[in-house]
């Protein structure tokens, strides 16, 4: 019962990141009604994504290896399917048939990137000589517990 719970709070939060995500982050504003049709498909199949992965990280941590790179591999895949699949959710919202317009879309301007270098002052000298001395302390801890193995 729970894991069902789960499952259908995942579909309803997914839903709603999707909507979000499709309907008010383009430029160019996407109809709700055409965005809550393509965030059902992106709830469903991002969810089974989750589900496909949470099983491929519980079947690959019983090895070895896979306990070492499995996880790493597998978060590696899911951002790499869970991108693809946001990029076709999306495409898919905005070429239906009731976001065609006929006017064209004003090319935006260009890109304005300004580089701005903020140089941190400098520690007193208070602070300093406390760094110096908590660096002495710690190399002094460290070679006293070498020198007992």
């Amino acid at each position: 019962m729970l894991t069902l719970l789960g499952g259908l709070i995942g579909l309803a939060a997914n839903w709603l990141i999707f909507v979000w995500v499709i309907a008010r982050l383009p430029r160019e504003q996407v109809p709700l009604r055409s965005a809550a049709k393509a965030a059902v498909l992106g709830a469903v199949g991002f969810e089974v994504l989750k589900q496909g992965m949470a099983i491929y990280l519980q079947t690959i941590t019983r090895t070895p290896s896979g306990a070492v790179f499995g996880s790493t591999l597998g978060l590696l895949v899911f951002v790499y399917y869970a991108s693809r699949f946001v990029l076709f959710v999306t495409a898919w919202a905005a070429t239906a048939w009731e976001n065609r317009s006929e006017e064209p879309v004003a090319v935006p301007g260009p890109a304005v990137i300004r580089s701005e270098v903020v140089v941190a002052p400098r520690p007193s000298g208070g602070v300093a000589a406390g760094l110096i001395g908590v660096g002495a302390v710690a190399g002094l801890v460290g070679a006293l517990l070498l020198r007992r193995r």
